[in-house]
């Protein structure tokens, strides 16, 4: 084949960005054409999205990536759960809500006094989370949130973007999992449900199949011709299927603002195990299921890093990481996973609370800050690997880092030590790939998800890291497993 050139809407919880990808019909090579930052806006009390700043921004993008050539095909992909709200005329009713945003505060409780929390996790398969997209459904229908009562049809930012650039509402199944709303036998919103909690169900329409639909784009967006494919528009999605395994069973890590520690099924698992441990099925691209749990991730540095630049201190990556070596080793631990991590500001205090509560240490430098992170991180990976081959039955021999988060060599490291388990990291770009890859899917340039895995393979020499661990790594996994277990936090 001659070489094609696609285009990647990549967008991601702290920043998105422009990519396109020439490929060759064996290997992809990635351009980024443009990067913006993509901060919340807080008002009045509420965090939302600047959906408008993103759309701009993905506009200069393609205007950079049109000017080099012509683009075979496009497609979005972005972080799960939020959404927006649009009326019959096609117009966006406000801005989306933050999935941090306070709305859903408490609204879980409520809900599941109508349909109690086991049925929600039968019917959807997803972990019960309180940023999950159907709280804020459920305290908008409760509410009469103006919005959501005038709304005409719910789009997950994805989709926002599809419908900017083409004109054409649509919903793609990946994403709509990430919601706690779809049912996990159907593949459809799970519509008995909704209108069990009172929730309107005119919003919803039936989701698409990743790589199986094509929607002309509107002429005036790049002044050519060509048609925006329909991916796994979840990052997640994008990046499990760009994941370079030659092995049928790995373990993945899809390493960002966010952690998602999981492994690739053909079904849902959901049963009394998997609600106890509170595992997600999440939709995956070519018909898969991703089995995973959600880690807090690189979130809590992110914090971090805000506040001691709000300090006056603006550190690097590899500033961090540096300092980071000169603390000592599993002095400190948390569970990164506690729901006080979750919300915005004051991490320091945060994280300093849970080490005193739980008798030790509280941490004073960068370096004390960012190896109880790094470590705890690693600690609950093991955690999260042993439920999961417990729930699969199967043994798992490599754990697969993708994403931006593979680029920390440290990290990289303490996870194969901790987890025992050798560390295969990359590509950094998975989701790009992944998004890239897909479309020459839908474009029938390329026959599946092993053809696409092989791309991926041969596109990028990842990084090995073989497990070195030790008494201390020991020791520390069973201090972990005490904190999680105890009451006294």
């Amino acid at each position: 084949m001659k070489n094609k050139t696609y285009v990647a809407i990549d967008l991601g919880a702290t920043s998105g960005r422009v990519v396109s990808g020439n490929f060759d019909g064996n290997k992809i090579s990635l351009y980024e054409e443009h990067r913006f930052i993509n901060d919340p806006v807080k008002t009045l009390g509420t965090v939302y999205w600047d959906i408008l700043y993103i759309y701009q921004n993905i506009l200069k993008g393609l205007k950079k990536a049109k000017a080099k050539g012509s683009i075979a095909s496009l497609a979005v992909d972005s972080w799960g759960s939020d959404f927006g709200l649009f009326d019959k005329e096609g117009k966006m009713l406000e801005n989306p809500t933050h999935y941090r945003d306070n709305m859903s505060k408490g609204v879980p409780e409520k809900l599941y006094k109508i349909y109690s929390d086991n049925d929600v996790y039968k019917k959807t398969g997803i972990q019960h989370m309180r940023l999950n997209a159907l709280y804020r459904i459920f305290a908008m229908a409760k509410s009469n949130y103006t919005p959501f009562d005038n709304a005409d049809r719910l789009l997950m930012i994805p989709d926002i973007i599809t419908y900017f650039l083409t004109g054409e509402k649509v919903n793609e199944f990946t994403n709509a999992t990430t919601t706690q709303m779809v049912d996990a036998n159907t593949k459809d919103w799970a519509y008995d449900m909704l209108k069990t909690l009172g929730v309107d169900t005119r919003i919803f329409k039936k989701p698409e199949t990743a790589g199986e639909k094509r929607i002309d784009l509107l002429k005036d967006i790049i002044g050519q011709e060509t048609k925006l494919s329909l991916i796994g528009t979840h990052d997640t999605a994008s990046a499990v299927a760009a994941v370079p395994s030659r092995e049928k069973d790995f373990i993945y890590i899809s390493s960002g603002t966010w952690s998602l520690v999981g492994t690739e099924t053909d079904d849902p698992i959901i049963n009394e195990k998997s609600l106890e441990y509170n595992f997600t099925n999440e939709g995956g691209v070519f018909n898969k299921n991703r089995f995973l749990k959600n880690v807090m991730g690189m979130w809590i540095l992110e914090e971090l890093r805000r506040e001691w630049e709000s300090d006056g201190e603006k550190l690097t990556y590899s500033e961090i990481i540096e300092q980071t070596k000169q603390a000592k080793q599993y002095e400190r631990i948390i569970d990164p996973d506690r729901p006080e991590f979750m919300d915005i500001g004051n991490m320091a205090s945060k994280v300093n609370a849970f080490l005193t509560n739980t008798g030790q240490k509280p941490a004073e430098t960068v370096g004390e800050f960012a190896r109880c992170l790094f470590e705890s991180l690693a600690l609950k990976y093991k955690y999260v690997i042993e439920k999961i081959s417990e729930m699969t039955g199967k043994a798992y021999y490599t754990i697969h880092i993708v994403g931006g988060g593979s680029k920390n060599m440290m990290v990289n490291q303490i996870t194969a030590d901790v987890c025992e388990m050798e560390v295969v990291a990359g590509p950094e770009e998975a989701t790009a790939v992944g998004n890239l890859l897909t479309q020459s899917y839908a474009c029938r340039d390329i026959g599946g998800l092993n053809q696409l895995r092989e791309i991926s393979a041969n596109s990028y020499e990842p990084k090995r890291f073989s497990p070195k661990p030790s008494e201390q790594t020991k020791e520390a996994y069973i201090k972990f497993i005490n904190i999680i277990n105890s009451n006294n936090y």
